[in-house]
């Protein structure tokens, strides 16, 4: 009995408080069923944290360019690095300013010709689709000191029999059609060359005895006669780079080379 005595005297003050509060109106405390009264979350005082994972402002080029073969020096041949570029189509991949390390040093790769002429001037190497550098351990062959993308044209050049590693040379021979006024002997000799050579005819009398013929030997078999010609063909440059770097940076025995782009990220490594 007391026990249900004391349970309806607590239900009354529960009810008369709600009465009160309904009288007195919204007051400046809480209500005991206010919402306001539940656990609210706990903040840190501390500065919030981004959870944002920030965006990299340098282009992804981890897959496009990669590191795919290391030739070591040798008794007949320099070291050599070789890298495979694969832009998307559309793409520009400029790859002046990279950086290969190895533990002989670091070499920047520099700028460079697309159009090789001996007085010409570099630029930023710009790759616009699949191609390859060469990053060579000696010094430039042709004395310029300009790195530089092949062309059918390049075997007139000296010493270009001894380029390292070797390329293709195309080099177009006189077509009859255009050797109007020429004797026959004179064309028969000019359709018959087939190297990218001036042609020594110092020992054929009817030829070295014939001016006009000798003139037009000396202006169409040389690079900048095959240059005139050829080098707005599509097919007149190749999709090889030449890079010189003038020292082995290759490790004898064994190393990882890295190699970073321009602004110092890694892009692919290459453990031999």
């Amino acid at each position: 009995m007391r026990a249900v005595v004391f349970i309806l005297i607590i239900l009354g003050v529960l009810v008369g408080y709600a009465m009160i509060e309904e009288f007195m109106g919204k007051g400046t405390s809480p209500s005991l069923f206010s919402s306001e009264n539940k656990v609210k979350p706990y903040y840190s005082s501390g500065t919030k944290t981004n959870t944002t994972t920030p965006v990299d402002s340098s282009p992804n080029y981890v897959g496009k360019v990669k590191i795919y073969n290391i030739n070591k020096a040798s008794e007949y041949n320099p070291s050599l690095i070789k890298i495979d570029v694969r832009p998307y189509k559309g793409e520009l991949i400029n790859l002046t300013g990279w950086s290969i390390k190895t533990r002989k040093g670091t070499f920047t790769i520099p700028q460079g010709m697309e159009y090789y002429k001996k007085d010409g001037y570099s630029s930023d190497i710009i790759i616009k689709e699949s191609s390859y550098l060469n990053i060579i351990g000696e010094s430039e062959p042709f004395g310029t000191k300009k790195n530089f993308k092949t062309n059918v044209c390049l075997g007139y050049l000296s010493k270009s029999e001894n380029i390292y590693p070797s390329f293709y040379s195309y080099c177009s021979t006189p077509k009859l059609e255009e050797l109007d006024g020429f004797t026959p002997y004179c064309k028969e000799y000019l359709i018959n060359q087939r190297t990218c050579k001036m042609p020594d005819y110092s020992s054929d009398f009817k030829i070295s005895t014939d001016s006009s013929c000798v003139s037009y030997i000396l202006n169409y078999f040389t690079y900048n006669g095959c240059f005139e010609r050829s080098s707005k063909e599509k097919d007149f440059l190749s999709n090889y780079w030449y890079i010189y770097v003038n020292k082995n940076i290759v490790e004898e025995l064994h190393d990882t080379v890295y190699l970073y782009d321009q602004n110092g990220i890694l892009i692919d490594e290459y453990l031999y």
